[in-house]
């Protein structure tokens, strides 16, 4: 059925202004892509292509986005599931580590890929009128750049394959707290938990990587942390979409619908391998964390 389809470059269109109006056709699954359309626009580090039926409508997009030196990520949105052959040929050519999205969007472009190392499944929520689910916590704060060194110690050991090194971590958690939010809980100097704005498009908020620190769990952390997002979107007027970091979190439920839909992570592998590729990551890695550790 992809013969049905057809593959346009996004450098046809005059700009981002362009895409703005198709990816808000797909919101809240199009957060995430619509973001660094804003921040950065389409060029080297975004990339992206149109998939039309023969008569000129819509049937797709594929966004390419580099998030790091070399963690490029593929987000197809998809009008017509019968476009996934197309997208997935795209994606495939492609230097992708990964593609991500909502289950309508990516799952019918993962069944034309060849070279899916494994996929991992979360569920995945979206409230457009978010409200707070109880009386503020005191515990729950909006974080600052001060807690940015305890915020790297935190997410070290969680959620590491896009960011394997503690350096890429900090930058990372860095970039969040400039350009969107980060929201923690602490008794103290010690973090309890913290959860991230990974995302901001014009009409939603997409928070992720929720952690709770294993001897905080059962303390409604998780619970306080999640009410904080909800507040902050609240008051930004934004609807909120959320990606929970694991279907068996040991917590007790947050009171937020979820399940709504489901957010897919297929993770890809390299389209080829020069001789020494182990050894040359083994060798970027030691670096990182060396000059890493010295910060």
């Amino acid at each position: 059925m992809g013969d049905e389809f057809r593959l346009i470059g996004c450098t046809s269109l005059t700009g981002v202004d362009d895409l703005l109006p198709l990816t808000a056709r797909f919101e809240p699954a199009s957060c995430p892509v619509e973001w660094p359309l804003l921040e950065r626009g389409l060029g080297r580090d975004m990339r992206g292509w149109v998939v039309e039926t023969p008569a000129g409508a819509l049937a797709g997009l594929v966004l390419l986005e580099r998030l790091d030196v070399d963690r490029w990520v593929a987000r197809p949105l998809l009008a017509d599931p019968a476009a996934g052959a197309v997208a997935a040929a795209r994606i495939a050519q492609s230097p992708a580590w990964a593609v991500l999205g909502t289950a309508p969007h990516v799952d019918p472009v993962v069944e034309h890929l060849d070279r899916v190392s494994r996929v991992q499944r979360r569920p995945f929520t979206a409230v457009d009128d978010p409200i707070r689910l109880g009386p503020p916590d005191p515990r729950s704060r909006l974080a600052s750049p001060a807690d940015l060194p305890a915020l790297v110690d935190l997410y070290e050991g969680y959620d590491t394959e896009l960011w394997p090194t503690r350096t890429r971590v900090r930058r990372f958690l860095a970039d969040t707290l400039e350009s969107t939010f980060v929201v923690v809980a602490a008794e103290g100097r010690s973090l309890l938990g913290a959860y991230l704005c990974d995302a901001r498009s014009r009409a939603t908020l997409l928070w992720t990587g929720l952690v709770v620190v294993p001897e905080a769990r059962h303390r409604g952390v998780r619970r306080a942390l999640v009410d904080q997002a909800l507040a902050l979107t609240a008051a930004c007027n934004l609807a909120y979409a959320a990606v929970d970091p694991a279907a068996d979190v040991d917590e007790p439920p947050t009171g937020v619908p979820s399940g709504v839909e489901t957010f897919v992570t297929a993770h890809l592998r390299p389209r080829s391998r020069f001789p020494g590729h182990r050894a040359l990551r083994a060798g970027e890695g030691w670096i990182e964390r060396t000059l890493g550790n010295r910060r």
